[in-house]
């Protein structure tokens, strides 16, 4: 809530009154309307902040460096801060992490009944900001996809088969 208040007087001469006027606003600032939780804690009615409105998320680099990750559908990805994938862009998205761009790899492959037609992703931490070439922090990968050395500030997943 925010409160604006003004006030002045008004006198001239010993015979004539004073006059005193307060003018009061009050307005009401609201962004997104607040999440209610569940009896189990989780979140309802949440609205995700636009990636516009989010310079960077989250990544562990280097500690998740040459480290597995592995999706709901079981495929195991291998990551790596220190070098990135390059080339091999079929498709780009917003992920909120680097492990909903790898699921979003996994989760491409099962539906189009290829378990290898997404090889890998390469992910940003930047969600806004002049650094993003295309729309999206995660670009997902096919076969065309090469290993180039070196860190780019994100992290890449590898598909292993």
């Amino acid at each position: 809530m925010l409160t604006w208040r003004s006030s002045f007087s008004v006198s001239s001469t010993p015979s004539t009154t004073t006059m005193t006027v307060t003018v009061s606003t009050t307005a009401t600032v609201s962004s997104a309307p607040a999440a209610s939780t569940t009896s189990g804690g989780l979140l309802v009615d949440y609205v995700a902040p636009e990636p516009s409105m989010i310079s960077t998320v989250e990544l562990d680099c280097p500690n998740i460096d040459k480290q597995t990750y592995i999706t709901r559908r079981s495929q195991t990805y291998s990551l790596s801060c220190s070098n990135y994938l390059q080339d091999g862009d079929f498709a780009d998205v917003v992920a909120y992490s680097y492990q909903d761009c790898v699921e979003a790899c996994s989760s491409h492959n099962y539906w189009t009944l290829n378990t290898t037609a997404c090889t890998g992703v390469k992910f940003s931490s930047m969600m806004s900001g002049s650094g993003l070439p295309d729309y999206g922090n995660c670009w997902l990968k096919d076969a065309r996809m090469f290993w180039k050395t070196g860190p780019d500030g994100g992290v890449s997943a590898q598909l292993n088969q």
